[in-house]
């Protein structure tokens, strides 16, 4: 079994908790660090050449840029710190989780003004730094939130998602029946939350960085049929190794409800809003899935 395989294995995530318990916070950082300079190292892997294609894209860059080289390394260490970070708010909780990172003051005050007016929000994010977390801040605020998260096709996803329930998080694998529990859990005046950029090979074309993609489109049906506004945020590390969750935009539904394409071009322009803040820290967008069908072109 190799590290990638392990990592997505149901003892990948017990195994970081463990890690992060039994060492020295120093010390843990240094193996975090060395396992992202050996997945990096593995140069052909699906995962390293899905972060190379997409990291091209984002930076209108050839795949075999030097740039693209280190954006490489630097995404995988990204994740490796993020997961780090991640195992150590389980291991101390609320508590650890306030140290972590926190929600900005806009995100909180416009969640909360829609939610107690009883409308219903649906909360439309990207795997930049932090999502994680984003979701187990949330989830303390003590609204009824359920996340779509995808089919629990590899073991750590029923790990992660176990920790993310124990949060407050109601989570669903997507697919018809939780599409339907969505749309109720909107009329009710919840909220649900779902990420919006990893490629499906039954989604919609949308332009993202300037080159179609396949990707879902159901957060923009799911608004549409329900009214419900679509508040679009992003997640970032700052400098001071901190996570914030910040409010880019909150998108009305119903303006597109009478198009005839009204969910596409409703979910274009959730895409093009993510394009703009993915663009600012290129390197904290850990998307490992590869995002548009064929290599970035060659310069």
């Amino acid at each position: 079994m190799n590290l990638v395989a392990f990592t997505n294995s149901r003892w990948g995530p017990p195994a970081g908790i463990s890690l992060v318990r039994l060492l020295p916070s120093r010390l843990a950082s240094k193996l975090a660090s060395s396992l992202a300079n050996r997945l990096a190292s593995q140069v052909g892997s699906p995962l390293v050449e899905a972060v190379r294609t997409n990291q091209a894209v984002v930076r209108d860059l050839p795949r075999d840029h030097p740039e693209v080289d280190r954006a490489v390394r630097t995404v995988l260490h990204t994740m490796a710190k993020s997961y780090l970070v991640l195992f150590r708010v389980i291991r101390s909780g609320q508590a650890g989780l306030r140290e972590a990172g926190e929600l900005d003051a806009a995100l909180v005050t416009a969640g909360r003004e829609r939610l107690e007016a009883g409308r219903g929000l649906l909360y439309a994010g990207a795997h930049t730094a932090g999502l994680d977390l984003l979701l187990l801040m949330i989830g303390g605020l003590g609204y009824p939130i359920l996340a779509l998260a995808y089919p629990e096709s590899e073991a750590s996803y029923v790990v992660t998602n176990r920790i993310r329930r124990s949060f407050g998080v109601d989570i669903s694998p997507t697919n018809f029946n939780s599409l339907r529990q969505a749309i109720r859990h909107l009329r009710k005046g919840g909220m649900v939350a779902t990420a919006v950029d990893r490629p499906d090979p039954t989604g919609e074309l949308i332009e993202f960085f300037g080159r179609p993609a396949r990707l879902l489109a159901g957060h923009a049906r799911l608004a549409i049929r329900t009214g419900a506004p679509i508040m679009v945020g992003g997640t970032y590390q700052e400098p001071n190794g901190r996570y914030r969750a910040v409010l880019l935009d909150i998108l009305e539904s119903s303006p597109f409800a009478d198009r005839p394409t009204g969910e596409l071009q409703l979910a274009q322009e959730v895409m093009r809003i993510h394009e703009r803040f993915i663009r600012q820290r290129p390197d904290q967008w850990m998307m490992f899935h590869p995002v548009w069908p064929a290599p970035a072109k060659e310069q």
